[in-house]
């Protein structure tokens, strides 16, 4: 089946039946004025300057940490063509067990993943995932990434205004409908999504807490165009918010933190840089420009710890430099 929804999608079953089509997609729009968030003003204070995902990737002793990811890979699993909830998602000390943290740490659940991750996710019967993430006792589930691309004839404008509407703001109601905290994942297609998101954020002063992927912002000038649209957004809001930034490392980490600081946004990075770099033998070295990373002998074990403790003060440092923090 092809991935792209456009005007000519019509897939049927084996009596002939049309299964799947534009129409049918188009049932899962929600207008985002219509979407449900419940409050995270109580979160808020409780987010330090960084929370690491793969924690499960690396041989680490139980991590004292306050805040550790999931990704949707160790949410959902996938066998026969199918996807279920995983075995990490078993009990409450069984998910901290396996991401190698406390038993009081808060779990940040990450909607983010491969596109065929997160077509598994929405291909899915998600309500057993969502009793299971209340059940482990899950703080904070990200609304989900789907790909907006440009609009051209090879991906047209159903397909995105699909992703956005009916997928992201689908999920991101139905864990409001199921007493599960969302932070929203701020991204847009066009100027309108950027008005909607500024008008949905002010008039839902409840909301504290957002989300925002820049995994896919590889360069300075993409990752600073992204910033610039996701700042407008936060000053329209009329008040401090708080930024979930994932996929941002050592090289964008100042940057980010200064952007979203002159609107008033305080942020915390969503990172498994330093757990990667420790797989592949680089130590976190601070210098006056910065993180760089040095070839070491050291075990990946143990440049994990030594690489998240020397991010956590290089944060820390410019944190002290800004207001809010």
């Amino acid at each position: 089946t092809c991935e792209i929804i456009c005007l000519e999608r019509e897939v049927r079953d084996q009596s002939g039946v049309v299964t799947d089509s534009l129409a049918i997609q188009m049932q899962s729009i929600r207008d985002l004025s219509d979407v449900q968030v419940k409050a995270t003003s109580g979160l808020r204070r409780s987010f330090p300057l960084m929370i690491h995902y793969r924690t499960d990737a690396v041989a680490l002793p139980e991590l004292p940490v306050r805040w550790v990811g999931a990704e949707l890979r160790a949410l959902l699993s996938r066998r026969n063509r199918r996807s279920k909830v995983s075995a990490y998602l078993t009990s409450a000390s069984e998910l901290r067990r396996r991401l190698r943290v406390r038993r009081r740490t808060r779990v940040l659940a990450l909607l983010t993943g491969k596109d065929d991750e997160l077509e598994d996710l929405w291909g899915s019967q998600r309500s057993p995932l969502y009793a299971a993430l209340r059940g482990c006792d899950v703080a904070l589930t990200t609304g989900p990434t789907y790909s907006v691309c440009a609009d051209t004839p090879r991906v047209p404008a159903s397909h995105n205004t699909l992703m956005l509407h009916g997928r992201h703001h689908g999920i991101v109601h139905a864990l409001g409908m199921q007493d599960l905290c969302a932070a929203p994942n701020i991204y847009w297609r066009n100027s309108s999504d950027i008005e909607a998101w500024s008008r949905f954020l002010q008039q839902n002063n409840h909301i504290a807490v957002v989300f925002r992927d820049f995994s896919r912002s590889k360069s300075r000038s993409s990752l600073a165009y992204h910033v610039d649209g996701l700042s407008k957004i936060l000053s329209a809001a009329g008040r401090s918010l708080h930024v979930l930034a994932c996929g941002v490392g050592p090289a964008g980490a100042e940057f980010v933190m200064r952007e979203l600081a002159s609107v008033r946004a305080t942020c915390t990075l969503v990172t498994a840089h330093p757990l990667i770099m420790a797989t592949k033998r680089r130590r976190y070295v601070i210098t006056s420009r910065g993180i760089i990373y040095r070839r070491s002998h050291w075990s990946a074990k143990c440049l994990a710890v030594v690489n998240m403790l020397t991010m956590e003060r290089y944060l820390a440092r410019i944190a002290r430099t800004l207001e809010g923090y």
